[in-house]
């Protein structure tokens, strides 16, 4: 395959990766606002409101950790689409969505052991306590990155010809990502998924038509 193909083939790649992102992340969202399980405040009524909607907890956290292992798949797409607007950036951007997905799949993992724990919670005790921790740890510091590879894409992007209305977009989700991990401002973690959205359409979009001219 000569390189034209090589680079065709990083962007298909790409497209599907954020359109199946961009459906695992509505799929998720909802499942997980009407199970109450990654919201309500003590052990205690996590593991009531999980065993009271085991299904949409269990489809929410699959489909919250699917997003996090596709978007990974849509780096080599983007660095190759914006490697020529800026290398530093784009490295940065690359490298930090990276880890961040990692950690936030390592975090999806752990918020999973939830499940098993629902069901006898009588003995779940601290166990419960420490799973919270290191899931919220994990989940905290992934978006941290994830939010800083945001900026660097936005700006490597606002430096190029990929499209400057995505690069605010970016701009907007790594700042609300960011902030969002503050409990104080928890919610403009919501915004933040909104502007993902938008951000993975945008993406499937240009990609795709990058990928029928290479």
């Amino acid at each position: 395959m000569n390189a034209k193909g090589d680079i065709r083939g990083l962007y298909r790649i790409a497209v599907l990766a954020a359109c199946f992102a961009a459906t695992a992340l509505l799929v998720g969202g909802v499942a997980l606002a009407v199970s109450g399980g990654a919201t309500t405040a003590s052990a205690d009524q996590r593991l009531a409101a999980i065993d009271q909607n085991l299904l949409a907890f269990t489809v929410g956290s699959v489909a919250i950790l699917l997003v996090s292992l596709l978007d990974m798949f849509t780096v080599p797409g983007l660095v190759a689409a914006l490697w020529k607007d800026s290398r530093v950036l784009t490295g940065m951007a690359a490298i930090s969505a990276v880890v961040g997905d990692l950690l936030g799949v390592t975090g999806g993992l752990i918020q999973a052991a939830l499940i098993p724990m629902s069901q006898a919670p009588a003995g779940a005790g601290a166990s419960v306590q420490t799973v919270i921790l290191l899931e919220g740890t994990f989940s905290a510091a992934g978006f941290l990155l994830v939010g800083v590879s945001f900026l660097f894409f936005g700006f490597s992007i606002l430096r190029g010809t990929f499209g400057k209305w995505l690069g605010w977009v970016a701009i907007a989700a790594g700042v609300l990502s960011i902030l969002g991990q503050v409990p104080a401002l928890a919610m403009l973690f919501m915004l933040a998924s909104l502007a993902y959205l938008l951000w993975y359409i945008g993406v499937a979009t240009r990609l795709n038509r990058l990928a029928k001219n290479a």
